[in-house]
């Protein structure tokens, strides 16, 4: 669901994402015509931990990515809990990681990824390591493990969960668990596609969540312009159709 114009506009200038000028713009920084040297480990990544995969590309603000930046800046301002959530292949994550990159930078960010088919004790090893928290020597420790994690999420932060549809119902209860504990004063976003699925099978933790967003695709007319600023060869290839 994108935003009003107007709205928009606001809030893309109160981010810095606008200078004034109809249309998106590149919100990423450096420029795409700076050479990534081939093979490099980093090719293709910009601010924010944003991965784009395609060296010299750049992240583009749409009115897709304006909408998650809302949302989620809307979740660690009140410390609760947010689900982004769409088809695959829609850009969820990248939305997602340049919102945390937009927060101030004295917000800690916590990212983890949850694992295929996995147990409590891998849960408990991702958010640890995560947190900074020793996994090693947690993760296989229930009481420890979870006193660890509940003084970690006394600290306001937030914790980015990605494929946050491979978590099970008793693993989702864990999470409401560590949220419900006195002094928690964390955020918690979960992303993925079919995630608002999965936490909606979590009874206790569904009417925790404070937003649900799903991303949706772009409209046709947005493709052109967008494609023409993501990478210097769509800019070239459009400007010869």
């Amino acid at each position: 669901m994108g935003l009003e114009p107007s709205r928009y506009d606001r809030a893309l200038a109160d981010l810095g994402l606008m200078d004034g000028v109809s249309g998106p713009l590149v919100v990423d920084g450096s420029p795409a015509d700076v050479p990534v040297p081939e093979g490099a480990a980093d090719a293709g990544v910009r601010g924010g931990g944003v991965r784009l995969y395609v060296p010299g590309a750049r992240l583009v603000s749409t009115r897709q990515v304006a909408a998650v930046v809302e949302a989620v800046g809307h979740t660690v301002a009140g410390r609760g809990m947010c689900c982004v959530y769409g088809d695959s292949g829609l850009g969820k994550t990248v939305a997602v990681e340049q919102a945390l990159h937009l927060l101030p930078g004295q917000v800690p960010v916590w990212r983890a990824v949850a694992g295929v088919a996995p147990g409590l004790p891998q849960l408990r090893a991702s958010l640890c390591e995560a947190l900074g928290l020793p996994p090693g020597a947690l993760s296989h420790l229930a009481g420890p493990a979870s006193q660890a994690l509940t003084r970690a999420l006394a600290v306001p932060g937030v914790l980015f969960i990605d494929d946050a549809q491979r978590l099970t119902p008793p693993l989702l209860d864990h999470l409401r668990q560590l949220w419900d504990a006195p002094g928690c004063a964390a955020a918690l976003v979960g992303c993925g596609a079919g995630s608002e699925r999965a936490l909606a099978r979590a009874s206790a933790l569904h009417p925790r969540m404070l937003s649900w967003h799903q991303v949706g695709r772009l409209e046709p007319s947005q493709v052109p312009q967008t494609l023409t600023l993501f990478i210097p060869c769509g800019r070239r290839r459009t400007r010869m159709t």
